[in-house]
């Protein structure tokens, strides 16, 4: 019998997939693998990923950029553009993608959903998924 979730995440067992690599992902995945756990970052836009895999950070975080190249050295980091594959392979998602304005105040949830479809398709109950983008009201039930 496997270990349950909850004690992967006491022992540093979990496997972690973060879904964007933006501004937000990039540094919650990092900081993540500096404290110990495994993480693949996910990151769909291309030149985005090969930056990171560049050993460059895509943000103007201070520090972050040293952190990024020690984790990837070390292996605890890992990137990829295949979110099917990273969630298939992890224990828990979590979904960073961005949730940019339509006008003043309509928030596009087009990678939400996109992001949401794709980890669906490698779930099983066993697997934890968190949403860390930036959701106005009622976006967890009525779409996610």
């Amino acid at each position: 019998m496997s270990k349950s979730l909850v004690e992967k995440i006491r022992e540093k067992t979990a496997f972690i997939a973060v879904v964007g690599l933006g501004q937000i992902g990039l540094l919650t995945a990092t900081m993540l693998a500096t404290k110990g756990y495994r993480v693949i970052g996910v990151e769909v836009k291309k030149e985005n990923l090969n930056a990171i895999l560049s050993l460059k950070s895509v943000t103007k975080e201070p520090g972050l950029n040293n952190l990024l190249k020690k984790v990837l050295r070390e292996g605890t980091f890992k990137a990829t553009n295949d979110v099917a594959r990273a969630v298939e392979k992890t224990d828990i998602s979590i979904i960073c993608v961005q949730t940019p304005l339509h006008g003043k105040s309509k928030p596009n949830l087009t990678y939400l959903k996109k992001a949401c479809e794709d980890i669906s398709k490698r779930l099983s109950t066993e697997k934890l998924v968190l949403i860390e983008s930036t959701l106005p009201p009622g976006t967890t039930t009525n779409l996610v």
